[in-house]
């Protein structure tokens, strides 16, 4: 059905050039295809149209993030959070390349903003448990972590880290 859903967003842009939700949707639907030049192509064509459309600026980070274009990655995100600062989205993905990069101490503080701004969102807690085990701050990363299991008990990236950190803090009966 790949091939169906892209013929119909391709039948999308032809009759509106660089739409922004068209273009990311079929930006997505390529990459999951493995056509990653070809969904770089599409967001940049529609970034032609709509230079500072955060969302397709946000599609073509996580794309270049995934293809470890930390570089270009980061670019897009803080174009976006220039405009601005409190850019959900923007905040998450600029934590995840952070994390790539390895300046995890920086990662916890941009996902802390992150999670700031969505306190009830347990995705939020977990990434900055991530960053802050990763960082080393095992009792704060912990502590995220646990946020993230009070708001929803099916979180079991948080579970699962929650005894790698536990293990890393000598605790492993916990």
């Amino acid at each position: 059905r790949f091939a169906e859903a892209e013929a119909l967003y391709r039948e999308l842009l032809e009759l509106v050039p660089g739409q922004p939700a068209g273009s990311a949707a079929l930006s997505r639907l390529l990459e999951r295809q493995g056509d990653l030049p070809g969904a770089l192509v599409c967001l940049g064509r529609a970034l032609r149209q709509h230079p500072d459309d955060a969302r397709l600026l946000l599609e073509r980070a996580a794309l270049n993030r995934r293809r470890k274009e930390l570089g270009d990655a980061e670019a897009d995100v803080r174009r976006v959070l220039k405009a601005d600062p409190k850019h959900a989205a923007a905040l998450l993905e600029l934590g995840l390349v952070q994390l790539r990069r390895g300046v995890a101490v920086e990662a916890a503080a941009t996902l802390r903003r992150y999670a700031d701004l969505r306190p009830e969102d347990p995705s939020a807690w977990f990434h900055v448990g991530e960053a802050l085990n990763q960082a080393g701050d095992l009792p704060a990363a912990l502590d995220a972590l646990r946020r993230a299991v009070e708001l929803d008990e099916r979180e079991g990236r948080s579970f699962q880290l929650i005894g790698r950190v536990l293990d890393r803090m000598g605790r492993p009966e916990e």
